[in-house]
């Protein structure tokens, strides 16, 4: 009954960060709920601190670059879906 949201992970990063930077955050968080309970967030506008939509949309995809489609399809939509029961 657990569920993580991928939001706000790079708020405490400043000025340089990377996507290499944030990637071992998301590996954490995937390894310890699994991407059926992890969902793709944002936190604005709090999250624009770190930096652009742009570059933290390019990080988050760096960071989830090695899954599988099933698990990414899984953070991007699925797990929001069954969360919070929407859809058929």
């Amino acid at each position: 009954n657990v569920f993580a949201k991928l939001s706000g992970l790079t708020t405490p990063f400043r000025e340089g960060w990377t996507g290499e930077d944030f990637r071992p955050y998301v590996e954490h968080a995937v390894e310890q709920f699994g991407a059926q309970r992890i969902m793709y967030a944002s936190n604005w506008p709090v999250t624009l601190v770190a930096g652009s939509y742009r570059k933290q949309w390019d990080a988050i995809n760096l960071a989830l670059g090695t899954l599988s489609q099933s698990d990414t399809d899984a953070i991007y939509g699925e797990t929001a879906m069954r969360c919070y029961r929407l859809g058929s």
